[in-house]
């Protein structure tokens, strides 16, 4: 939702971005900040007596923070006029798009 915002995208899987339909705008921020607290919420409520409660705390949390990363990486590479380094290119590929959509979803079937 946010990453929508930050590059000024249109469509998101053939439908407007959130931030795009009426009445939301800015608001979509305040959403994506909301969605991230209930599902803490619900891993408090459901996972917290679970042995392996502080595991799967920590993996989101490192999740989280490693698509912040690739975020920022994203958004330096795109400033940038000159043509983007295949070093540039890997960091961005492992801290954004490797972690979001493989491992995080490895890693919870793990615990």
């Amino acid at each position: 939702m946010t990453d929508d915002i930050i590059d000024n995208s249109e469509v998101r899987r053939g439908n407007p971005c959130w931030y795009l339909i009426d009445g939301i705008g800015d608001l979509a921020i305040n959403d994506a900040f909301l969605l991230t607290g209930v599902l803490y919420f619900l891993i408090d409520k459901y996972f917290s007596e679970k042995d392996y409660y502080p595991q799967l705390c920590g993996l989101f949390h490192m999740v989280h923070y490693r698509t912040s990363l690739g975020q920022t990486l994203d958004i330096n590479a795109s400033k940038e006029t000159e043509v983007k380094t295949y070093g540039k290119n890997n960091l961005f590929f492992v801290y954004f798009l490797f972690v979001h959509n493989f491992v995080y979803f490895v890693l919870l079937g793990l615990n």
